[in-house]
């Protein structure tokens, strides 16, 4: 499981930074943990389940690379994400949550 940085803490696209650090670190280190660095997939949890869609769909984005927190060498693409109830659709946001 991996940590990133709350909005209190950091405001955005830290927390994308964070989780694509992450996914690039665990590249760099595969071979000591016995994982395939070309099959790494994502699940997340609400905010955490956004994350994973984002690391699936911003490969290659540069802007939200986040290079600077570590092993820019490595890719922080993903070849599968569970986004667990994140949101999404952030337009219908207020229209779900309206008498709450």
């Amino acid at each position: 499981s991996i940590n990133y940085r709350l909005s209190g803490e950091a405001q955005w696209p830290a927390q994308i930074y964070d989780s694509k650090a992450a996914v690039r670190y665990l590249r760099a280190v595969a071979g000591e943990y016995n994982l395939d660095p070309e099959k790494f997939g994502a699940w997340g949890a609400s905010a955490g389940g956004n994350l994973v869609a984002m690391l699936g769909t911003t490969c290659g984005v540069a802007e939200l690379e986040g290079a600077e927190l570590g092993n820019a060498d490595q890719s922080s693409c993903v070849q599968a994400v569970v986004d667990w109830f994140g949101p999404i659709d952030f337009l219908q946001l207020d229209a779900q949550f309206a008498g709450t």
